[in-house]
């Protein structure tokens, strides 16, 4: 799996924030989004812009209640 760049990271994110992308995806696919977003708030961590990564932080939060909503109906 390719690791994104921040900006695409930070994209993503921002998307997970709204429902007409996030009701499409399967748990599965929130956990690719997941892992994705965990390279990506390293990356950010690294480079120490914490803004970013609180961001991408957000974000990940979000695939993680998508993937456990969807494994456990």
């Amino acid at each position: 799996m390719p690791d994104l760049e921040l900006s695409e990271a930070q994209e993503l994110a921002q998307a997970m924030g709204y429902p007409e992308f996030t009701y499409t995806l399967d748990a599965d696919e929130a956990l690719e989004v997941l892992k994705l977003l965990t390279n990506a708030k390293l990356d950010a961590d690294t480079m120490g812009d914490q803004h970013l990564s609180r961001e991408i932080g957000m974000g990940m939060q979000i695939a993680i209640e998508i993937a456990l909503g969807r494994l456990t109906h």
